[in-house]
Order: structure tokens, then C-alpha cells, then sequence
């Protein structure tokens, strides 16, 4: 039985780790140096995309998003 109100995740996961190769953050060792470049990686506004951020210093101001995300839902 499916509970109606738990939505399910359809996106990719992107990550951020310092220590990654900056290519296409899709794992942590591809993961991007920063949180703006996960950002800017979302291709769509469907919503259901994660972005996951190892613990570290990351000195970045204004991030934005190039979508507004799915109607509907709020970030967190």
C-alpha cells in the first residue's frame, strides 16, 4: 500500500567534497569543490534532486539556483 503524501525521489544525487575531482559530482570521488557548482548542476525543476556536502569550510556568498524548483515543495 503507497502512502499518498510521502513523495518519492526521482533525482539525481549531487556531492561536494573539497577533495573530489570537480568533474561531474555524481559521486564523491567526482564530487564538485563547491556548493554552487551542485547547485548549478540541477538540469530541471522537477525537484526530487539532492545535494549532499561533506562537513569542511566552504566560503561561498550568494548561491542561487538556475530553477525555481517543483510547484509545490519548499528547499530546506
Amino acid at each position: 500500500m503507497e502512502i499518498p503524501y510521502i513523495r518519492k525521489r526521482t533525482g539525481e544525487t549531487f556531492y561536494v567534497f573539497k577533495l573530489g575531482d570537480d568533474s561531474d559530482g555524481l559521486s564523491w570521488r567526482t564530487a564538485f569543490h563547491t556548493v554552487q557548482a551542485a547547485l548549478s548542476a540541477i538540469p530541471d525543476e522537477q525537484g526530487g534532486y539532492t545535494i549532499a556536502v561533506r562537513p569542511d569550510t566552504y566560503m561561498e556568498a550568494n548561491l542561487f539556483t538556475a530553477h525555481k524548483g517543483a510547484p509545490g515543495h519548499t528547499t530546506s
